[in-house]
């Protein structure tokens, strides 16, 4: 089945949003899930992952350099770092700005983003993979006359995975509440470890 077209890639990009499906191999076993995102360069994200029945298995949130892993059907949740947070979700460490990168094929020109990143581009400029110490990736698949790449692979010491971009639209309209942590209320913080006992025994 062909590749569905997105709109062109604007000259800026602030943020990205629209849905994927991840499948994450690791000491754990695999697991794969769907999940829509919304990144904003300003530190912000929000991640609301299913699984292929549509069940709810987690939402992320993340503002400030400040993450959320949440898991709404026990009412608890874990809070770690911006790093922390992306690698629950990916099994991997990056960074928010290095996460939109990847997804969105446009690497943002500054220190922070690109320093210890190797970088390969194809003969039309697109970047088709990267290397970082013990982390890489690399785009198996295009959105067709884009740079944004619709399936990529990536691996980091005993993890590895496969992100497949099912629909991407660029510099979406900010919505009110959609970070807010106010959904919080009444929840109970747990450590990590916890929160992923009671994942592994969600029905």
């Amino acid at each position: 089945m062909a590749a569905p077209r997105i709109k062109n890639i604007p000259d800026r990009i602030d943020g990205i949003e629209g849905f994927a499906s991840l499948r994450l191999i690791g000491e754990a076993g695999e697991g794969r899930s769907r999940f829509s995102f919304l990144f904003f360069l300003a530190g912000q994200a929000r991640i609301d992952a299913s699984d292929f029945m549509g069940r709810t298995l987690f939402q992320i949130l993340l503002n400030e350099g400040r993450g959320y892993f949440i898991l709404p059907s026990r009412k608890a949740f874990w809070a770690g770092g911006e790093a922390e947070i992306i690698a629950k979700l990916l099994g991997i460490e990056m960074t928010l700005k290095e996460a939109m990168g990847m997804i969105s094929g446009v690497w943002w020109r500054d220190i922070e983003t690109i320093r210890n990143w190797s970088l390969e581009k194809d003969e039309n400029g697109r970047i088709v993979g990267g290397n970082r110490s013990d982390l890489s990736f690399w785009v198996e698949e295009f959105f067709p006359e884009t740079e944004s790449a619709r399936t990529i692979g990536f691996k980091q010491a005993e993890s590895s995975g496969r992100l497949k971009i099912l629909d991407i639209g660029f510099n979406p309209i900010r919505r009110e509440g959609a970070f807010s942590l106010e959904a919080l209320d009444g929840y109970s913080l747990k450590p990590w470890e916890e929160i992923r006992v009671l994942m592994e025994h969600e029905d």
